[in-house]
């Protein structure tokens, strides 16, 4: 790591002080230069699997405002630490050191500074053995639902365009049953149809009435008010101003006159 120039001057022209006299060279000693080795657990985007990491600060100053700053960039690590999963422990080993190297080489309080500092970032293989199963677990759960999905569809495609319509269902099932023709009178596709087919009488109007009076009951008055405002407007913008009048006239409606056309 890349260390700060150490500014103390270590002659100086005696006598300034009055300690010798002029022209008598004196030895002045710098601050000594202490190191801080430390070894803490970082958090990774995994948060129940951490990163082990190890520090060693060389520094100079005020051993309380050394605590504060080690105690600032332990936290520090940790949220920067938090970006990476434990399969990228050397790529978060050499960010970590770039950036202990931009943020934290530098001055602080009281003439007390970090000279240079490193960071090693290792991960415990019974922690990398954990996360390797659990992105094979993740994996495995991600095609089974996948594969949920795609019946559902299928299942749904099947209800709705083939068991409800008995002539697509008489092709579908000669199609996959060819070999077997004698077996194909026997199939009542006219009941399974019916038993597939929505409610007698109930079109689609009628369910739209449904859905649209279930999302009503949920509505307070304001809420209300104004979907019913907002239908008069479609049905204006649909030229149909007869429903939109037949809305304004409904309690809580706007009325033809508040709605700008």
């Amino acid at each position: 790591m890349t260390a700060i120039p150490n500014r103390w001057y270590r002659r100086m022209v005696a006598g300034w002080d009055g300690s010798a006299a002029w022209g008598e060279t004196q030895v002045v000693t710098a601050p000594p230069v202490r190191v801080n080795r430390f070894a803490t657990e970082l958090r990774s985007r995994d948060r129940s699997l951490p990163f082990a990491v190890s520090f060693a600060l060389r520094w100079e100053g005020e051993p309380g405002v050394f605590s504060a700053a080690k105690a600032h960039l332990n936290e520090w690590a940790g949220n920067f630490s938090s970006r990476y999963c434990v399969a990228q422990a050397a790529q978060l080993d050499a960010e970590l050191n770039a950036q202990l190297d931009r943020h934290w080489i530098r001055e602080f309080e009281a003439g007390t500074r970090i000279v240079s500092g490193e960071a090693r970032v290792t991960v415990d293989p019974e922690v990398l053995a954990a996360y390797t199963e659990m992105q094979t677990i993740k994996r495995r759960a991600a095609v089974e639902r996948l594969r949920w999905e795609t019946d559902l569809e299928e299942l749904q495609f099947l209800r709705d365009n083939v068991f409800s319509r008995p002539d697509v269902a008489r092709s579908y099932w000669l199609n996959r049953h060819l070999d077997k023709p004698a077996d194909f009178a026997a199939v009542p596709f006219d009941k399974i149809a019916e038993a597939f087919a929505p409610p007698a009488g109930e079109s689609l109007a009628v369910r739209i009435t449904g859905v649209v009076e279930d999302f009503l009951t949920g509505l307070d008055d304001g809420q209300r008010r104004y979907l019913l405002g907002q239908l008069e407007k479609i049905f204006r913008a649909y030229d149909r101003p007869e429903l939109a009048n037949r809305i304004g006239g409904v309690e809580g409606g706007h009325g033809p006159e508040s709605v700008s056309e």
